[in-house]
């Protein structure tokens, strides 16, 4: 089957020749004739070309030699060359060197003429098509990555390993159970502070706030799963030996260090300082997808993030900015590195047995 929007460059220093061609072929593809290759070349560069026939005979520019620089200027166009027998070793040189798809011998016969010029014609054409078909598997593939990435922001390390299990469906939902420190940071008069400020400027607190604080968790071998409001809820996998000491130095920092500096440019700019608690438990934790088929999110569960968010909460009744529990107290390797001083026994909402609290002041090591 012919195609008419092919385009065939034809390039013979005789004229009767191009004339002969392109009759025989301007009913079916559209024709381009050039009587030498200089002019050939010219003609291959404006245009998108499929099919390249060449005479070898030429003057100033033998056919070899123009089909050498069209590869240069069209790589994927394919090429034939016109040959009598005389020409027979430039069509070895030109094979070896892979200058020509195929030639045909003077005088040709009409009928395998027109055969090889439309298989040549269907192959240049399915290379393109793969060609863009390639192209389009690429885009999507980057777009894939792309949200893939999105979608890593948004949820967990540990959800998006569970995510790639043989077998998982999403619309079942997930969850796996693990122990973990759950590090709760809440900002203080919150509520007071965002009533003063529009809601674009409290979105803007909010993100520079946020951006500053998360790598304090991330720098503890932690992550951030959860920012609900002004909270930043993160979780920290317990140490190779079980311990959870990179959780209280995560605290310390965000509390000693990172919040001093941040307030430090608040005063610079004229803004008030911000005051945050830090709360700390230990314990089992369900981390997972919860959510309905129009709808999922990526949470933890469980009574250990409760008790994390009620300790963060005591904060503001204690003369303490950090409160681990005594489940996380038993899990420091080395608590003497810590100012930890006992606050006693407390009831804790959603409990029905008080939990002892421990108050963490200063670490001279971060």
């Amino acid at each position: 089957m012919s195609n008419p929007n092919a385009t065939i460059l034809i390039v013979d220093d005789e004229s009767d020749i191009l004339d002969t061609l392109l009759l025989f072929l301007e009913e079916d593809y559209q024709v381009l004739t050039a009587t030498s290759g200089a002019e050939g070349l010219e003609l291959l560069s404006q245009n998108q070309v499929a099919l390249i026939i060449s005479d070898q005979q030429m003057p100033q520019m033998r056919g070899t030699e123009f089909l050498e620089r069209a590869r240069e200027i069209s790589p994927n166009s394919l090429r034939m060359m016109l040959t009598g027998f005389s020409d027979y070793d430039a069509i070895v040189e030109a094979v070896n060197r892979g200058q020509i798809y195929r030639y045909i011998s003077k005088p040709w016969e009409p009928g395998d003429f027109k055969i090889n010029i439309r298989e040549a014609v269907e192959i240049y054409q399915m290379r393109a098509n793969l060609k863009l078909a390639e192209e389009k598997i690429e885009q999507q593939n980057e777009a894939l990555k792309e949200q893939v990435e999105l979608f890593r922001k948004f949820v967990p390390p540990t959800l998006t390993s569970a995510l790639s299990r043989e077998g998982f469906d999403v619309r079942q939902g997930i969850s796996q159970e693990e122990t973990y420190s759950v590090l709760s940071c809440d900002i203080r008069d919150f509520t007071t502070f965002s009533e003063t400020i529009t809601c674009t400027e409290c979105f803007r607190f909010m993100n520079s706030y946020f951006t500053i604080m998360e790598p304090g968790v991330r720098d503890f071998e932690g992550f951030v799963y959860q920012f609900i409001g002004d909270e930043i809820m993160g979780l920290f996998p317990l140490d190779e030996e079980g311990y959870a000491d990179n959780t209280v130095r995560s605290a310390v920092s965000l509390q000693n260090q990172i919040l001093i500096n941040y307030n430090l440019g608040r005063e610079r700019a004229g803004y008030d300082p911000i005051r945050i608690g830090v709360g700390i438990n230990t314990g089992p934790v369900a981390i997972g997808i919860v959510g309905t088929s129009e709808r999922l999110d990526a949470c933890a569960l469980g009574n250990t993030v409760n008790v994390a968010a009620r300790c963060q909460a005591l904060t503001k009744e204690y003369d303490a900015n950090i409160i681990i529990t005594e489940h996380t107290f038993r899990h420091l390797k080395k608590p003497d590195a810590f100012d930890i001083r006992s606050l006693g026994t407390s009831a804790i909402r959603g409990l029905e047995q008080k939990i002892h609290l421990y108050g963490v002041y200063h670490h001279p090591d971060v």
